[in-house]
Parts: structure tokens; C-alpha cells; sequence
């Protein structure tokens, strides 16, 4: 090989590539100009990038690897088809969790998240179970606008909430949430 006027060789072995480095993103968000494009969009291996700690994007049925995502602090998953469950155990480091519209979940698995401070869980009809208990200690902020199955006992176990958004519609009050006196926000749906 030809270097600047000297010769130089190559030497070791170069059949096997040297592996690329791990990816440096840390935010992610996935939207198209028209809001949802996740029909299009090709296989998304999201274990490939392990540093992300955000990440913003319809749930869509090529996206893999969201469980080795365990540094994540804000995950927002919105138009969730496909899928009657949702397991968040991986992602203990969640501060933000935002879900919604997924008409189809019955049921979050939220074991083990005891760093979790604002919870949607919105437009999601059928939703009839919640488990895990850590995150009843640290939610501040809860949106379950539209989300009419979850069970008054889910309710009454928030601890440390201090606004609660709900649909006009609507008929909880500060009585569904006796171990806090959260504010009630009315919103349209």
C-alpha cells in the first residue's frame, strides 16, 4: 500500500472486520410528517443502540429490543397495537412513562419501578390490571384520560400524587385517591 510516498503493509488479520462501535445516541424519536408512519418503517433493533436514554415513537410490531433498553429514563410509546400486555420491569430507571392511545392493552406490568414520577396511561379502554407496587410511592403526576376499566383499588393505592388529568366526562374525584389529595384536571377527550 502506497502512503504518502512510502510504502507501508498491512499486517494481522483482516478477514474478520473489527466490530463497530456501539451507537452514542441517548434520544430518540421516531414521527413522520403525518404523525404515524410505523407501517413503513423496517425492522428497528433497538438493542443496537444501548446508551439511549429517551425515546419517543409509535409501538409498531418491527420494533425489537426494547427490553435491553435498561438506562432508559423517559419512554413515550404511542399508537400501541398488537399487543394485550406490557411488561416494564426491564426499565427500573424509568422517570417518565407515557402510553397511549393502545386500545388494546389490558394489561402494565410496572414491578419495580420506583423511580417512576409522571404516568400516562391514556386512551387505553380495556386497561383492567396494573401490577407492581414500587411506583404507588413515587408518582407525582398521573393522566388516565379515557382509560374508564382501571380498578378503583388500582387508584386508591397513589401515595404522593399531586395532579391527576382525566376526561370531562369523567366521574373520579379526590375521593378515588384517599391516601392523597391529588388536583383534579379535566380535560377534553
Amino acid at each position: 500500500m502506497m502512503d504518502g510516498g512510502r510504502w507501508s503493509t498491512l499486517r494481522g488479520n483482516w478477514s474478520k472486520l473489527p466490530k463497530r462501535a456501539p451507537s452514542k445516541i441517548k434520544r430518540l424519536c421516531i414521527y413522520g410528517a403525518d404523525g404515524f408512519v410505523a407501517r413503513k418503517l423496517p425492522v428497528l433493533d433497538l438493542s443496537r443502540i444501548p446508551t439511549l436514554r429517551r425515546l419517543a415513537t409509535p409501538f409498531f410490531e418491527k420494533l425489537r429490543g426494547l427490553a435491553s433498553l435498561q438506562r432508559l429514563t423517559h419512554l413515550s410509546l404511542d399508537h400501541v397495537y398488537g399487543t394485550k400486555e406490557l411488561d416494564f420491569r426491564p426499565h427500573r430507571r424509568l422517570k417518565i412513562l407515557d402510553l397511549g392511545p393502545a386500545n388494546g392493552v389490558s394489561e402494565v406490568c410496572l414491578e419495580g419501578l420506583a423511580s417512576l414520577r409522571s404516568l400516562t396511561l391514556a386512551w387505553m379502554s380495556n386497561l383492567t390490571s396494573i401490577t407492581g407496587s414500587e411506583f404507588y410511592d413515587s408518582v407525582t403526576e398521573l393522566d388516565i384520560r379515557a382509560s374508564n376499566k382501571i380498578p378503583a383499588s388500582a387508584l386508591a393505592r397513589f401515595r404522593r400524587l399531586k395532579q391527576v388529568m382525566i376526561g370531562t366526562k369523567s366521574t373520579i374525584t379526590r375521593d378515588n385517591f384517599p391516601l392523597c389529595s391529588p388536583d383534579i384536571i379535566h380535560f377534553p377527550v
